[in-house]
């Protein structure tokens, strides 16, 4: 077969979506996500509690051990490297306008400011994701500015929530660009194994 590598990636690409759909994180998202955060007024001294809703941290570890994988150009089937493979492909321009549009609506989702603002930087949504990703459960580099981002933090009861529910849900997001991405790749195969 002529196109094999590129099928073959392709196949790689939608095999490990379809695992990160198995995962407990997708499966079982819990619909009632979110934080609670609650300031008590009643003694001298203003209390904070807080408590996210949503998946626990390990299951949250175990859905990012495969969703570097898209990330990370370390691997054939990051992104970047898809689009790349893309750009290459004997198929009609709108495949490759497709897989760019949903690469786009990924690094849109990243780059959307949060609720956040510190120090007249409002926090975006990219930096919550690489904070939590390289700076508390992929990456422990103690000079890293995401490890340092993450413990500046990580004891903060409003901020650490707020940020733990956004890269929570920003997963969610990306991971519905994923499964749309996963079709497309479906498409093109098809088209690959007939040529």
């Amino acid at each position: 077969m002529i196109y094999s590598r590129e099928i073959k990636i392709l196949g790689y690409f939608n095999h490990n979506v379809e695992q990160l759909q198995g995962f407990n994180f997708w499966k079982n998202f819990p619909s009632d996500n979110g934080i609670n955060i609650t300031f008590d007024y009643s003694n001298k001294k203003i209390e904070v509690n807080s408590k996210i809703r949503g998946p626990d941290d390990e299951t949250i570890i175990a859905f990012i051990l495969k969703y570097r994988l898209f990330i990370q150009d370390k691997d054939d089937i990051s992104l970047r490297n898809l689009e790349k493979l893309f750009l290459e492909l004997p198929v009609e321009p709108n495949y490759k306008e497709k897989y760019k549009v949903l690469r786009q609506k990924i690094n849109s989702i990243l780059d959307e400011e949060s609720n956040v603002q510190i120090k007249k930087h409002r926090v975006t949504i990219r930096e919550i994701h690489d904070m939590f990703i390289y700076g508390a459960w992929a990456h422990l580099n103690e000079n890293d500015l995401n490890r340092k981002r993450y413990l500046a933090i990580k004891d903060n009861r409003v901020i650490y929530p707020i940020f733990a529910n956004d890269f929570n849900v920003t997963l969610i997001k990306i991971m519905n660009e994923l499964v749309e991405i996963k079709f497309l790749n479906e498409e093109v195969i098809k088209i690959l194994e007939n040529q």
